[in-house]
């Protein structure tokens, strides 16, 4: 179906739906103060705690644990860059990398448009199970281990 000017009309996800979605998925959440459209929540799990930001987007709605891991220094970098990429092709929904200062990241993104309770809540279970799964591994080569 097409508006007036016969673009398409989208189901775009709205900063309330995703408010009404953490509510209803039960996380404690915050926005953030020097960004809009942006959410900080997170989870300890291990002893270890892991912050998740996450961004909409005219697009994307982004969902990041970053930092996933120190930072690697020296040679460990290469190492865990190496286990990233590995990792990628071992996941499904989210993906791994470095930024450009050397910071580790677990991401998934989704499209923006006809998001639903359904998609938050397997973005944030993926988060979760991929940072209990990967973390320990990837934190230890990040410390040269």
């Amino acid at each position: 179906m097409t508006n007036g000017n016969g673009a398409a009309h989208t189901n775009r996800v709205t900063a309330a739906q995703l408010d009404s979605f953490f509510d209803r998925y039960g996380w404690q959440y915050e926005h953030a103060e020097d960004a809009e459209g942006v959410w900080l929540t997170g989870f300890n799990e291990g002893g270890a705690e892991f912050d998740i930001f996450i961004q909409l987007s005219d697009d994307w709605v982004i969902f990041m644990i970053y930092p996933f891991t120190v930072r690697p220094e020296g040679a460990a970098t290469e190492e865990v860059a190496r286990r990233l990429a590995a990792v990628n092709y071992e996941i499904t929904m989210a993906k791994t990398g470095i930024d450009e200062e050397g910071d580790t990241f677990l991401a998934v993104e989704l499209p923006a448009e006809d998001f639903t309770f359904n998609h938050f809540r397997h973005a944030l279970d993926s988060l979760s199970e991929y940072a209990q799964q990967y973390h320990g591994e990837l934190t230890l080569l990040a410390m040269g281990g």
